[in-house]
């Protein structure tokens, strides 16, 4: 299973915020501590799941995904994606106090990593995660300003968008 963590830096520590889980049949993300994820599978259904509730108090953050969990939500199977589709989306504050709920990342591994400053950004950011066939995605700008390829999938494309929340 390859990993993919969103870290916001505020110029001094970096904390790892969203994750993205991707496997040969599968595609998972989430907010780090946040008690709901969302899945695509294998076979084209999307939607959000309740994990474990938190042994601690869940960070200052919200996920959401517009696929419910009585509802699941039908596309096409990852290996045939005609376009693209949202997996979820997050917000979370930027203050300093919010952003130490979550952990710091340190040494750890992980297949790619995506940095967003805090410093560029008001009070809150917005983070989604969109899965996408190859190419397509950024068809109309070959070669986009801050694109960059973090890990090879065979599955579809991950694409990591951020904004101002």
């Amino acid at each position: 299973m390859k990993t993919l963590r969103v870290g916001v830096i505020d110029g001094e520590q970096t904390r790892g915020v969203f994750w993205v889980k991707v496997d040969a049949r599968d595609i998972y993300c989430g907010v780090k501590g946040v008690s709901y994820h969302s899945s695509y599978h294998d076979s084209g259904e999307i939607h959000i799941t309740r994990q474990a509730s938190p042994q601690v108090e869940p960070p200052a953050a919200g996920f959401t995904c517009y696929h419910g969990i009585n509802e699941p939500f039908r596309v096409s199977r990852p290996n045939q994606l005609r376009g693209s589709v949202l997996l979820g989306c997050a917000a979370l504050p930027t203050d300093e106090a919010s952003l130490e709920d979550f952990e710091v990342i340190g040494n750890k591994k992980y297949d790619g990593i995506v940095y967003v400053d805090t410093r560029l950004f008001g009070n809150a950011i917005g983070i989604r995660a969109w899965a996408s066939r190859p190419n397509y995605f950024f068809e109309r700008m070959p070669q986009p300003p801050g694109f960059r390829t973090i890990f090879d999938l065979q599955l579809c494309w991950i694409v990591v968008d951020v904004e101002n929340g």
